[in-house]
């Protein structure tokens, strides 16, 4: 059997290909979701040359026209409130544990988790629990979690071409593929249609990223969907004019891309909300025991699709390049503005760390970049303090405190969150200290 577990990220590893699992009903085994992955995926940003590899974005040419396209239904019914895992009752034995919703598995004789065996006690599990909370948000009132469910229903961006160079001349294959691909293209016109009738600069952001990769050939209602109107919803945020100028830089547009720059260093913070996808799914996702492993494994899905909305933050190391600074005072100005923004109202701990990389470039005094050095770290270490691993990290306890953490990176923001858990850590610290330096004169002596 296939390992088709989740990667563990490591900082300055994130490339595409890793962001790109399986859809959950087409996994053969488990999505390997270990308890320190979405810590790693808050602090995989040192490197950003994985923001190198997107495609060429399509320039809007005009408005699309046709009849809004019918989505399918989820392929797996829709599931019942609760979705227990079925687990016939025994004593454990050597060789096994019971994980967090009653389902026995695997361990290897190293007292690791077989992950192969928790793929096959729980893939149909997670696949209705994907449906029903997909299905869910799909009828629901509310036009974001409409938008959501059809984010999170598109295959990953690579799947296609991997499968299309899999066929080898296979009709029946590369029938199944034309099919998929309509299915997106269904999906992907049905966020575009509903973020162009949508003042919600969130759903207009997801369509912007959905529609990057559509193919230039079949754009459908892409067309009309333009970064410029994700800014003009959310002015004050640096995100969508990334986007801007990502776009700019592609079409080679050096006015659009000089004012894009001047809004990046005007803005008041930089949120692109990589994790709003993964809290909506949370919120929709029945609050029961039994479906925690299921829920976490939306939510890693939500994550590594919006950290896509982080995309265009390559586009400002490239324009604040040392060459590009020193042949233009201008630039150089919007540059060390932008830096300062990135520093000060970053919600993104990637953000954070590209403004620390530029302001060392604009020539901020060492004293301070030694200082924002240090504080980076301590963020990435608290990203990652206390994490399960193994066979623990299939605890409820361990599973639920995960799913916690990406609640608080969306309601706080990643690096507001991260400062605060340094902040109480330190407090800690400090009482654990306090408390022992004076324990020997308070204590009488035996």
């Amino acid at each position: 059997m296939a390992d088709t577990r989740l990667p563990t990220l490591e900082p300055g590893r994130r490339t595409i290909a890793s962001m790109e699992s399986e859809p959950f009903r087409q996994s053969t085994g488990v999505r390997r979701v270990t308890a320190g992955a979405v810590a790693t995926l808050a602090i995989g940003v040192a490197g950003v040359a994985w923001l190198m590899s997107q495609d060429e974005r399509p320039a809007a040419t005009g408005p699309a026209t046709g009849p809004l396209p019918v989505i399918e239904e989820p392929r797996v019914a829709p599931a019942p409130a609760v979705i227990a895992v079925a687990a016939e009752p025994r004593v454990e034995s050597p060789g096994e544990m019971q994980m967090c919703g009653g389902a026995w598995v695997k361990l290897k004789d190293d007292g690791d988790v077989d992950w192969d065996s928790v793929g096959a006690v729980t893939k149909d599990g997670v696949e209705a629990l994907f449906a029903s909370v997909t299905a869910a948000m799909a009828s629901s009132a509310d036009e974001q979690a409409r938008g959501a469910a059809l984010m999170i229903s598109m295959p990953p961006l690579t799947l296609a071409r991997a499968k299309a160079s899999s066929c080898q001349g296979d009709v029946a294959c590369e029938e199944d593929l034309a099919l998929e691909a309509k299915r997106m293209a269904e999906r992907r016109d049905a966020l575009a249609r509903l973020a162009q009738d949508s003042n919600d600069p969130t759903l207009y952001g997801w369509a912007v990223r959905a529609c990057d990769f559509a193919p230039k050939e079949s754009l459908g209602h892409c067309q009309v969907i333009d970064p410029a109107q994700w800014a003009r919803l959310d002015p004050a945020n640096a995100a969508p004019w990334m986007a801007v100028a990502a776009r700019a830089q592609a079409e080679k547009d050096t006015t659009a891309l000089n004012d894009a720059l001047y809004r990046i260093s005007a803005a008041e913070r930089y949120d692109p909300e990589e994790y709003k996808l993964g809290l909506i799914l949370m919120d929709h996702a029945p609050d029961a025991e039994a479906n925690l492993w299921g829920t976490w494994n939306l939510v890693v899905r939500g994550v590594e699709l919006g950290a896509l909305q982080g995309f265009d933050a390559q586009t400002l190391p490239d324009l604040c390049s040392a060459k590009e600074m020193a042949a233009d005072e201008a630039r150089h100005d919007a540059c060390e503005r932008s830096a300062e923004m990135l520093v000060k109202g970053s919600a993104s701990l990637k953000g954070l760390l590209i403004g620390r990389a530029i302001g060392k470039r604009v020539g901020w005094p060492e004293e301070r970049n030694e200082r924002l050095l240090k504080e980076s770290a301590a963020l990435q270490a608290a990203g990652t303090r206390q994490a399960a691993e193994g066979a623990a990290s299939l605890g409820c306890a361990a599973i639920r405190a995960q799913v916690e953490r990406v609640r608080e990176f969306a309601a706080e923001g990643e690096v507001a969150a991260l400062r605060r858990r340094v902040a109480e850590d330190s407090a800690r610290t400090v009482a654990t200290t306090t408390v022992h330096g004076f324990l020997p004169s308070v204590v009488p002596p035996r």
